[in-house]
C-alpha cells in the first residue's frame, strides 16, 4: 500500500485573498461585521478544521480585525489576528451549548455591531447582544465558492490520491464469491490508513450487477460489473469518482459499453471551455449514448465539487449553466441494461484553469 504525504493545510495567504470578497459584501451591504458559523467557512476562510460536532467562529469586522474562536488551538497557520477558546467541555464532558458558548466569546467585538452578515442562522436570542440585524451572505458566499483556489486544488489531489487507493483494492479483491460488505469494510481500512483522519461518509455506491446502491451482504458473480462510485470528506472537501470493474472476464456487450461511454468523456473533453453552455454538453453526450443499442443514459453527466457534494457547474438539462475558469467538476457518462449485468459508469474530474483542462482523476478505466 502506498504511504501518501500529509494533507495539506489551506494556505494564510489564499484564505486572506477569499476574505476579501468578504471585505467587498460588507462594502456593498453596509455591513458593520461578517460572522462565518458554518465550520467548512471557517476552514475555508481561516484555515481552521475541527472535528463537525464542535463550533468555531470566524468574525471579520468593518475595520478589518479577524478574531477566530475555537475549541483548541492548533499548531498550523491561521488567517487571523486574535484566537479565542470556548468553554466546550466540563472535566471532559462535551457541553451541549457549542455555539451559545463560542458566540459568548464575541460579546465585546459583537458590542457596537448593527448589521451582521452571516452564512447561516442564528437562532433568535443566541447572540449575545441584541439589536442585530442578520443579513444572509450564503448566496454570495455560494457563488465565491464555485471558483477554486490553488490551495483548494491541491488538498483535492491530495483527497483524489486516497481515494484512487480504494480502487486498487477493489481490483485486487474483486471476485467472485466476495460480498459488497467485504469490498466495502476493506476500502474503509485503506482510507483510515492513508487518510488517518475523519474521512465522512463514505459514498456512493458499491454494488455488483447493478448501477448503484449500498453495499449489501450479497456475493459478487460471475459476469457481473461492479460500479464503485466513491466519495470521501476530507476538512470539509468531498472528492467524487467512479470506475466500473468486472467481476471476472467482460463480456463483448460490457467491452463495447464502455467504449461508448469513453467516447462520450472525449466528446466533452473536446467541448469545454469557459462560456459553452453546461446543458448543451449534456444534451450532447446524452445523444451519443441514450438508447445505444437500446440501453439507457438515464441520469446527469456530472457536477461541481467543493464543500457540498454537488455545486456548480451542473452538466444537467435542469440547470442552465455556463463553465467558468476556477470549475472543478465531474464528468459521469453511463450505459444501464440487464444485458450488461448492471450497467457501467465512468466519472472523471477536471478542473477548468486559465491555461485550460485539467484531469485530476488519474487511474485508468479499464474493467
Amino acid at each position: 500500500m502506498q504511504v501518501h504525504s500529509p494533507i495539506p493545510t489551506l494556505s494564510v495567504k489564499s484564505c486572506e485573498e477569499r476574505q476579501q470578497h468578504l471585505v467587498r459584501l460588507m462594502e456593498e451591504q453596509q455591513l458593520d461585521a461578517v460572522l462565518i458559523g458554518d465550520p467548512r467557512h471557517v476552514h475555508y476562510y481561516a484555515a481552521y478544521w475541527e472535528r463537525p460536532f464542535f463550533a468555531p467562529l470566524f468574525l471579520m469586522t468593518r475595520d478589518g480585525v479577524r478574531t477566530l474562536v475555537m475549541p483548541f488551538e492548533c499548531d498550523w497557520p491561521t488567517a487571523v489576528d486574535i484566537k479565542k477558546n470556548y468553554i466546550f467541555n466540563k472535566v471532559a464532558t462535551m457541553v451541549e451549548e457549542q455555539l451559545q458558548n463560542s458566540l459568548l466569546e464575541l460579546s465585546t467585538e459583537l458590542h457596537n455591531v448593527k448589521r451582521l452578515g452571516v452564512d447561516f442562522g442564528i437562532r433568535p436570542g443566541l447572540l449575545p447582544v441584541e439589536g442585530i440585524e442578520q443579513v444572509d451572505l450564503y448566496p454570495a458566499i455560494l457563488k465565491q465558492r464555485r471558483r477554486k483556489y490553488d490551495d483548494e486544488i491541491e488538498l483535492f489531489k491530495r483527497l483524489f490520491q486516497t481515494t484512487e487507493a480504494a480502487y486498487e483494492y477493489v481490483r485486487e479483491n474483486l471476485k467472485v464469491g466476495v460480498t459488497e460488505v467485504e469490498l466495502y469494510a476493506g476500502m474503509m481500512q485503506i482510507l483510515g490508513n492513508l487518510q488517518g483522519e475523519h474521512f465522512g461518509f463514505f459514498g456512493n455506491d458499491f454494488r455488483c450487477g447493478e448501477g448503484g446502491g449500498l453495499p449489501r451482504y450479497r456475493p459478487a458473480e460471475s459476469g457481473e460489473l461492479a460500479v464503485i462510485d466513491l466519495g470521501v470528506e476530507c476538512r470539509g472537501y468531498r472528492s467524487d469518482m467512479c470506475r466500473t470493474i468486472a467481476v471476472d472476464s467482460p463480456s463483448a456487450a460490457q467491452e463495447e459499453a464502455r467504449e461508448q461511454v469513453l467516447e462520450a468523456i472525449q466528446l466533452v473533453e473536446s467541448s469545454v471551455r469557459p462560456g459553452v453552455s453546461c446543458r448543451e454538453v449534456y444534451e450532447n453526450a446524452y445523444n451519443s449514448l441514450n438508447d445505444y443499442r437500446g440501453w439507457s443514459f438515464p441520469h446527469h453527466l456530472g457536477h461541481g465539487l467543493g464543500l457540498s457534494p454537488h455545486e456548480a457547474p451542473h452538466l444537467n438539462p435542469e440547470w442552465d449553466d455556463y463553465f467558468e475558469v476556477g470549475d472543478l467538476f465531474t464528468v459521469e457518462p453511463g450505459l444501464y441494461h440487464d444485458e450488461l449485468k448492471g450497467g457501467l459508469r465512468i466519472e472523471e474530474v477536471y478542473y477548468l484553469g486559465e491555461s485550460g483542462l485539467e484531469k485530476i482523476t488519474t487511474i485508468p478505466t479499464g474493467y
